[in-house]
């Protein structure tokens, strides 16, 4: 029998600071968006929300992060299903490419996770392979698996199977507070 232990992440969750969440309303928001993706199924290569839809981990964190900023995309060309697991490379390449999207962005490296935050976690001997996006209530991540689609976990790794590769946190979140119906969708 193989024993998988769940240890906890590199990180600890905090709220969203007061001044970009004055009176609980990003948080809201942001809550609103994740429960409509609640229970779509994963679906490689696809960005539909709800039970007749499906989406994978990357097109869920830039759906989320879309309604977040108020536009829609072009779809993200598809990436390739292996690609952590046999080319670490061109799996940091593709990740890469989706966080130029969302340019500007910082890497989040005082150990505290905000509700937004997109976390990159992949194999331990290969690149970045999953995302998933920091929940608004304390310790949950969301993510689309294969297994179950869109849901919420804690915050919590396999041990010796997935390592944390990096978190990046938007440096325009202030954005989220209020978006026009004529904003431009950043570039792709």
């Amino acid at each position: 029998m193989t024993i998988v232990r769940v240890v906890p992440l590199p990180f600890t969750w905090e709220g969203l600071p007061a001044e970009l969440d004055a009176g609980g309303a990003v948080t809201a928001k942001l809550e609103r968006i994740l429960g409509t993706w609640e229970g779509t199924p994963y679906m490689e290569g696809c960005q539909a929300v709800g039970s007749g839809g499906g989406v994978d981990c990357v097109r869920f964190v830039s759906g989320v992060l879309d309604a977040l900023y108020g536009f829609q995309r072009v779809p993200i060309d598809r990436l390739p299903q292996d690609m952590a697991l046999h080319r670490p490379e061109s799996a940091r390449a593709a990740m890469r490419q989706i966080l130029r999207i969302y340019e500007p962005n910082v890497e989040v490296k005082d150990g505290r996770a905000q509700p937004g935050d997109v976390v990159i976690v992949g194999e331990a001997q290969g690149g970045p392979g999953h995302a998933l996006i920091v929940g608004t209530r304390k310790n949950t991540l969301w993510h689309a698996t294969q297994s179950i689609g869109v849901h919420f976990t804690g915050f919590g790794q396999y041990a010796r199977v997935a390592v944390v590769h990096a978190v990046f946190r938007m440096a325009d979140r202030e954005q989220w507070r209020d978006h026009s119906a004529d904003r431009e969708a950043p570039k792709q």
